[in-house]
């Protein structure tokens, strides 16, 4: 394991011999991996890919689910996929579930104000 660098802990500073330097040195951390192309990227073409496939309404929830799932897609959109499912709990299940719930304790009120509304739209429609 190579050494390097200087403490202010040694007695004699950097004027020791090697093996007495080597006691009071810290060691060296591994390098860096390099920044660059991965095996296993998601590269340009297949985000604008995936994002053409979150347009469509009932493959865009299957994939988000495979992707989030499996093991079989790539770290990125395995994660992106994640994300974007929490969200779709956050902004679109719960608030659907609690008005819901809430029309559910209201309706008497809510088909008292909506009453003379479906009377004029049914006679429109001749029902």
């Amino acid at each position: 394991m190579a050494y390097y660098g200087y403490t202010p802990y040694q007695p004699e500073g950097n004027r020791m011999n090697l093996p007495e330097r080597m006691k009071y040195a810290y060691p060296r951390q591994p390098a860096k991996p390099l920044r660059g192309r991965i095996d296993n990227a998601v590269t340009t073409a297949q985000w604008i890919g995936t994002f053409f496939l979150m347009c469509v309404p009932v493959v865009n929830l299957i994939l988000l689910v495979v992707w989030a799932l499996g093991t079989k897609a790539p770290a990125s959109k395995s994660y992106f996929a994640r994300a974007v499912l929490w969200m779709f709990l956050i902004f679109i299940v719960i608030p659907g579930v609690v008005l819901t719930v809430l029309a559910v304790i209201f309706w008497p009120a809510v088909w008292t104000f909506l009453q003379p509304y479906v009377g004029t739209v049914s006679g429109w429609l001749g029902i």
